[in-house]
């Protein structure tokens, strides 16, 4: 999941907080249908 994309840095700024919420709602989610 930790793949470094030098494009200057910033795209990787830009896209980790839609991946963690992207992430986290599946999650939880997954939580949701589990209990």
């Amino acid at each position: 999941m930790n793949k470094k994309q030098t494009n200057g840095g910033k795209p990787l700024f830009l896209f980790t907080p839609t991946m963690l919420a992207f992430l986290l709602r599946k999650f939880v989610n997954n939580i949701q249908i589990y209990y």
